[in-house]
């Protein structure tokens, strides 16, 4: 899995070509911990290239430009911009049903 950071975005666009599907996520964030492993199984699973971007730091600008309030949020990109986001349910993150619909997103 790839990692990203906020020098490959330009606002709310990603400076990458073709298909990503990137995961917001802390690592304080105890439903983040439980998500990246189902996350990470989905490589080669989804049409495009998977990535963590790491928001530990509260400072990280990426909180900003794309608005978290929950985490883990993931978000495809297709061609740098976002083509499909699924934000965190505060007190759950995400689920097993999230899952099947990333992989149907990416489609």
């Amino acid at each position: 899995m790839e990692s990203v950071v906020p020098s490959d975005f330009t606002g709310n666009n990603l400076g990458k070509s073709g298909d990503w599907v990137v995961c917001f996520g802390a690592e304080w964030c105890g439903f983040c911990r439980a998500f990246r492993p189902k996350f990470e199984k989905l490589e080669g699973q989804v049409k495009g290239t998977l990535a963590w971007a790491d928001v530990s730091d509260s400072e990280n600008p990426l909180w900003e430009s794309f608005h978290l309030e929950v985490i883990p949020t993931v978000v495809v990109f297709r061609g740098g911009a976002v083509h499909w986001r699924r934000d965190g349910k505060s007190m759950r993150g995400l689920s097993d049903g999230d899952i099947t619909d990333i992989k149907a997103a990416t489609l």
